[in-house]
């Protein structure tokens, strides 16, 4: 796409809002809508602008971002906006969702011909202010092929995982990997701690 994009991010939380302001960053046009004024007030200082609901900030949208706390989250702001999305739009979920969640939501937009990226996202707020993060993407291949150069400004690294099941999945198992490591580190220190 020529210049910036246009972009509805929903959702400011801590990855959410760093990705979203990344992009304001970057040159893209990103109007953000979450609940809470504190994270929408650290996205517009940095350059993006607020939006008093979803559908406000999906309206005149090349692309929507979602970026939300639990996958019930996710299925209803996709629910309450497919109505009124215009065709062509691009609408990609950043958030950690299962893949039937995923496959859920590709469907009802599909109806729609609205075109659904799942966008799994690695590591930490932190690194994702500083374009640092892994990305795990899975959608249409002709749409990740467009949004690509769009990821690439939060993202060092995009994997094309195929479908949004198999992005979404590898989310959980690297969740689960890393939690599991943190539950042996934790035994290792008690087991340390006894062993003087």
């Amino acid at each position: 796409m020529t210049g910036g994009w246009k972009i509805g991010f929903i959702g400011a939380g801590k990855m959410g809002g760093a990705v979203a302001r990344r992009l304001a960053t970057r040159g893209h046009q990103v109007r953000v809508y979450d609940p809470s004024r504190e994270a929408t007030r650290a996205c517009t200082v940095a350059g993006a602008g607020a939006c008093d609901s979803a559908a406000e900030a999906a309206s005149e949208a090349d692309a929507v971002f979602t970026s939300l706390p639990l996958p019930e989250h996710v299925v209803d702001t996709y629910r309450s906006l497919v109505s009124v999305l215009e065709p062509g739009i691009v609408c990609v979920d950043v958030s950690t969702i299962d893949p039937i969640v995923a496959r859920g939501i590709s469907d009802l937009l599909a109806e729609r011909e609205i075109p659904f990226v799942a966008c799994p996202l690695g590591k930490t707020p932190e690194h994702a202010e500083r374009g640092e993060i892994p990305v795990f993407v899975g959608g249409p291949r002709e749409t990740v092929a467009f949004v690509h150069p769009l990821l690439e400004e939060f993202a060092e690294s995009v994997h094309d995982l195929g479908t949004v099941e198999a992005a979404t999945t590898f989310k959980l198992i690297s969740n689960l990997v890393g939690m599991t490591n943190v539950a042996v580190l934790a035994e290792g220190y008690v087991l340390a701690r006894r062993a003087g």
